[in-house]
């Protein structure tokens, strides 16, 4: 996901390798895969009402511009602690 032609475009969060079974492994009796262990993670998300009367600009806020807004992107952040969040890449 954060790869095009091996160009990378988003920061990718760290994690350690727990077991690894990608080599060795003879498809289709077996699925190679990787265990990983990340660091700390947070996940935020927004709740989303249709309201069709648009009398309140932030009740018909899309939840990613809610979202975005909240880390910062386009505009100072609005969490508590007015800090920029940064993004990663979802890890795939």
């Amino acid at each position: 996901m954060g790869m095009v032609f091996g160009i990378q475009r988003e920061e990718e969060p760290s994690y350690t390798v727990v077991l690894d079974r990608t080599t060795g492994v003879t498809p289709p009796l077996s699925t190679p895969y990787e265990i990983r262990q990340y660091g700390t993670r947070y996940a935020i998300e927004a709740a989303f009402e249709d309201s069709s009367t648009g009398d309140n600009k932030d009740e018909t806020k899309s939840p990613f511009m809610k979202l975005a807004g909240y880390i910062g992107v386009l505009s100072d952040p609005q969490n508590e602690g007015r800090e920029g969040i940064a993004m990663t890449a979802p890890v795939a």
